[in-house]
């Protein structure tokens, strides 16, 4: 994976997820995502949008699917970044949905497209993050200024997640990306992320 640190983090939250059956039901058991939508279009284009309710820091997969000439339609455009993507069927993004604005370029006349696009909603880390259970309002006001002090802390470990250009760069060479030290401080307790683990 291109993203490891990431997947790890993902995976400790759908494993918490599963150790109560009734807590999560996928449709893709082993998937590290807790959610799948299926845009089907025939014209599936999205306006600019973020996924405000995804994980601030997180990812989410796309995958492009139709036919369309992905040379002259149907492109993937992420605005803040300045990058438009030419993806072609069956090819699939990961991207910071609930950071970064995206949309669809428009189809040409006769051309389908539809995707398939797999996140974790931010609710579900918090639920997890709070010991599984929901703060009634009273502990939440009274939490308010500890949690903001922790929430600082966690969107610098979460941003923390992403390799770096030069991570990329070294992968590139030897087809190996290493979590660094992601794994011993969250399974130290030292993690924002995952404080009662």
């Amino acid at each position: 994976t291109w993203f490891p640190r990431h997947a790890f983090v993902y995976e400790e939250v759908m494993t918490q997820l599963e150790l109560d059956k009734d807590l999560r039901r996928s449709i893709f058991p082993g998937s590290l995502f807790g959610g799948t939508t299926f845009n089907l279009g025939p014209n599936g284009i999205t306006k600019r949008h973020r996924d405000s309710r995804n994980l601030v820091g997180g990812l989410c997969m796309i995958g492009a699917l139709g036919h369309f000439n992905h040379e002259t339609s149907g492109h993937f455009i992420m605005e803040e970044a300045k990058v438009i993507v030419e993806l072609q069927h069956g090819d699939i993004v990961f991207m910071p949905s609930a950071r970064i604005t995206h949309r669809n370029s428009r189809l040409r006349e006769g051309e389908s497209r539809a995707s398939i696009v797999q996140y974790t909603s931010g609710c579900l880390f918090r639920w997890i993050w709070q010991g599984k259970k929901m703060l009634p309002d009273n502990e939440r006001r009274l939490k308010a200024g500890i949690r903001a002090a922790e929430g600082a802390h966690r969107w610098k470990e979460l941003y923390s997640l992403f390799p770096t250009v030069k991570e990329w760069e070294d992968a590139k060479s030897t087809g190996l990306m290493g979590l660094g030290d992601i794994e011993e401080t969250i399974r130290s307790g030292r993690s924002y992320l995952f404080p009662r683990l």
